[in-house]
């Protein structure tokens, strides 16, 4: 089975943001893996036994099970721009994204593949996009990518957010200073609900993902070495 659109390429995704900016409209790319198809389909399409302990425990920024992230999630997903969708052949990827788009009888947007933000990053294309931008960083590690992105960009600020339970909280301190055009996101599961928010507010909103990770340490790029390291400074506090 495949998706009902075809999936757009990189540079048609980086010429739509090009033309939100210079038209002033809002714009999210939201993408989706694995820990946003169980998101979406916990307690609905798949059991609460398929859960892994990274969804459970907010390394991904959840806590599930959860019905109120779930119905916020599929909420944000029914009104991004352009969304990105798994395509690994694994049944928590492409298969389970194909099943709730039939099942939530979502109206899909223009669709990309979910890695589209690497793709952004090691093209040099993200760097294109914030170029004489003034950018936001929202994430546990947008503090440390300043100096990374102060080189690239007219001004960029950052705010922490770990989890769903400072969403709100950070929605609202954003929204209180919007001198900004662009806004990075890299925070797991909760970063697709805000770059929808965000996006309504005229604001061009990308889900970085992992690529923040990246940019902090190139050297951390192996998406299970960060779990671990995570779990580590979590049993600090």
């Amino acid at each position: 089975m495949n998706y009902p659109k075809a999936l757009q390429p990189t540079k048609w995704v980086f010429e739509q943001i090009i033309l939100a900016l210079k038209e002033g409209r809002g714009f999210s790319l939201v993408r989706l893996g694995d820990g946003e198809t169980l998101t979406l389909a916990h307690g609905h399409l798949v059991g609460l036994e398929v859960l892994p302990a990274w969804l459970k425990n907010g390394y991904a920024g959840v806590y599930l099970p959860d019905k109120e992230i779930r119905l916020r999630l599929l909420e944000a997903v029914r009104q991004v721009n352009v969304l990105g969708v798994p395509t690994e052949p694994w049944p928590h990827f492409k298969f389970l994204m194909l099943r709730i788009l039939s099942n939530y009888k979502i109206n899909c947007p223009p669709l990309c593949h979910s890695r589209l933000n690497f793709h952004l990053y090691t093209s040099g294309l993200l760097d294109k996009i914030i170029q004489n931008q003034k950018i936001i960083v929202v994430g546990r590690k947008a503090k440390q990518s300043l100096p990374y992105f102060a080189k690239r960009t007219k001004s960029v600020q950052s705010y922490d957010l770990s989890d769903i339970k400072q969403l709100d909280v950070v929605d609202k301190k954003i929204k209180a200073n919007l001198d900004f055009s662009v806004a990075l996101v890299a925070a797991g599961i909760p970063a697709k609900i805000l770059c929808v928010s965000l996006a309504k507010m005229g604001k061009v909103a990308i889900d970085l993902g992992h690529v923040l990770d990246v940019i902090v340490n190139p050297k951390d790029n192996n998406v299970l070495k960060l779990t671990a390291e995570w779990h580590i400074v979590k049993n600090k506090k």
